[in-house]
């Protein structure tokens, strides 16, 4: 792989035209495919779905990784599930004190979060802060945390007969 040349202040920050931010979003997912297929997954497309989400598993972890654009930056968006939220309303508060205090220490952007019924971890980055191998990092660290963390947390809280219900 050739070495990703450093983007610049100047590069990181200006406003890109629609044209850029389509090319670096192409670039992106160029970048997300080699990581794949450094990581065993031949053939990315096959885990790839119509709109663009590349899915993953790493032990007992699955996530996914996918790029978008903005108004005026390119999104790399990673996300890995650690566990379901517990039915037992009683183990939510501690739940939540657990992950606010795992967040506090975690390195770099990875982070613990709840979407819908579920305890996930995630990161965010703009794409033009992320070097060709970062790509592959970014995937790389949520998808190992998930997976180091999700027994514990299940094992702790989770296994309650109850279903949660949204609201």
């Amino acid at each position: 792989m050739a070495r990703a040349r450093r983007k610049t202040g100047e590069q990181r920050t200006r406003t890109s035209t629609a044209r850029e931010r389509s090319a670096l979003k192409c670039h992106a997912e160029a970048c997300i495919d080699a990581f794949m297929q450094s990581v065993g997954y031949t053939d990315p497309s096959r885990r790839t779905d119509s709109l663009g989400v590349r899915y993953f598993q790493r032990g007992s972890a699955s996530g996914f990784a996918y790029v978008f654009e903005t108004k005026d930056d390119v999104i790399l968006h990673t996300e890995a599930k650690v566990m379901d939220m517990p039915g037992d309303k009683d183990l939510v508060l501690p739940l939540f004190r657990e992950l606010l205090e795992l967040n506090l220490m975690l390195p770099g952007g990875t982070r613990l979060g709840i979407r819908n019924n579920q305890v996930v971890a995630g990161m965010t980055e703009s794409a033009r802060w992320l070097d060709n191998d970062q790509y592959g990092v970014c995937i790389n660290r949520v998808m190992e945390f998930a997976d180091a963390v999700d027994d514990k947390l299940e094992e702790k809280y989770g296994g309650t007969t109850q279903k949660r219900t949204s609201r």
